[in-house]
């Protein structure tokens, strides 16, 4: 992708610091994107327990509910 926008990409000796960067940067680029993940799903399933919830639907704690909260 960077080739195509006139990035010239570059290999580093392996086990140099330039390489060691490299691979830092990755592994923690992927857990931050696996991060991101997590809370998008934990953000959605709070939006639907919340609108379940203000609508008076929750059949979990029905008896404690009254669409309000």
């Amino acid at each position: 992708m960077l080739a195509a926008q006139g990035i010239t990409l570059t290999t580093h000796p392996s086990g140099g610091a330039l390489d060691t960067l490299v691979r830092l940067i990755q592994e923690t680029a992927a857990s931050v994107d696996e991060v991101q993940h997590q809370l998008l799903d934990q953000a959605e399933t709070a939006s639907r327990t919340l609108d379940r919830i203000t609508s008076g639907r929750d059949t979990v704690h029905h008896a404690t509910t009254d669409g309000l909260l």
